[in-house]
């Protein structure tokens, strides 16, 4: 239930946070975040918020090195 209620507001907070740990150089953890805000978010079936989360993974993941991953993510 908290999920339904909630889970929009959640699933923005953990995109911020993702991307403040990204500016950190925190990569992982970020990912970390990043992906448990596409959970909620898909959940929701909200696609704007489950694409803009999609383009902070790929950032992240393109930081990190890894680009090939990056350009699936983006696909």
């Amino acid at each position: 239930a908290e999920r339904l209620e909630h889970g929009k507001g959640i699933g923005r907070c953990l995109l911020g946070l993702g991307d403040v740990v990204v500016e950190e150089g925190r990569i992982d953890e970020a990912l970390d975040y990043l992906e448990r805000s596409l959970a909620f978010e898909a959940d929701l079936g909200d696609g704007r918020e489950v694409a803009r989360t999609l383009r902070a993974v790929a950032g992240a993941q393109r930081q990190r090195g890894s680009l090939d991953q990056a350009a699936a993510t983006c696909q």
